[in-house]
């Protein structure tokens, strides 16, 4: 029976916007019906009334059938075959690739428990999911963890364009020759599958991060700058990264009627987070990367 409820989902997400309208309609115009002499004539034949019913109920099904393609052909092109209404692509995921070549960006890829711990990007991805999925219930402390990510986000990328051109000046300031960044022999090539936005801009700074320590690397190594300054520069922009990994590491869910109630929930909330902002109370502040427009879907 499972499978046959997946194989329904799958048929009605492979209906055009048009079909599924068209159904609705038909569904809700009591006039389709097939005429009453029509099934007087099923009912002399048929050999019980349970039968009758039965083979009136199919008819009417193959006419509101034909109806439903009917009305959603007159939605579009009269060139467009009736077939391709069945075939709407159906929802996909977004892939991607990159590689890793230093083992600092390694640690803040896979994260580590051991003390102190590092929120590492697969669980800040996950942790954005839950989030995500909190502000669609209804939980505004969500979108506060939300719109201070993005915030946060944006923070960092202007930080490590300052800092990759701040960095540029400084090599050519200390050595002339120019150094190819340095290049693991079997980088670290995972594969990621983005479900919202904020991974996907985690996932780039954590390669931007990769890059910017792949080009200081050679440097130190041949002792042109001295461990100091490597470590100074690399671990600035690894806290940044790190920070931004584990800010939503203390969320818990503020439920729509704790909220109205100010209850214990509430008040917790109010002492670990702060009291929101009135503009994310009242809608006119909200998060950015949540929404995707329904055409892509």
């Amino acid at each position: 029976m499972r499978f046959d409820d997946d194989n329904k989902t799958n048929a009605d997400e492979a209906k055009s916007l048009e079909m599924r309208d068209a159904e609705i309609e038909v569904l809700e115009d009591v006039s389709i019906d097939i005429s009453e002499a029509d099934k007087e004539m099923i009912r002399m034949d048929a050999d019980s009334p349970e039968e009758a019913e039965e083979i009136i109920a199919a008819e009417v099904d193959e006419v509101r059938k034909k109806e439903t393609v009917k009305r959603a052909k007159q939605r579009v092109n009269e060139e467009t075959p009736s077939s391709v209404h069945s075939q709407r692509p159906s929802g996909g995921v977004i892939r991607a690739t990159g590689e890793i070549h230093s083992k600092h960006a390694y640690m803040l890829l896979i994260g580590r428990r051991a003390n102190p711990a590092i929120t590492g990007l697969y669980g800040a991805a996950k942790r954005m999911n839950n989030l995500i999925r909190d502000y669609r219930r209804g939980c505004l402390y969500a979108a506060k963890f939300l719109i201070d990510t993005e915030a946060e986000i944006n923070h960092i990328k202007k930080l490590f364009e300052l800092k990759q051109e701040e960095n540029k000046n400084y090599l050519e300031s200390k050595v002339i020759m120019q150094v190819e960044p340095y290049r693991a022999t079997h980088p670290s090539k995972p594969e990621w599958v983005y479900f919202s936005p904020y991974a996907w801009h985690f996932n780039e700074l954590l390669l931007r991060y990769d890059r910017q320590v792949c080009q200081f690397y050679p440097y130190y190594a041949m002792r042109m700058i001295d461990r100091k300054e490597f470590q100074d520069r690399v671990t600035s922009l690894s806290r940044e990264l790190r920070r931004l990994f584990s800010m939503n590491n203390k969320y818990y869910w503020v439920g729509p009627e704790s909220f109205r109630k100010q209850d214990e929930i509430y008040m917790q909330a109010v002492s670990d987070f702060g009291v929101l902002n009135q503009d994310i109370i009242d809608r006119k502040v909200v998060p950015h990367f949540v929404e995707i427009p329904k055409q892509f879907l």
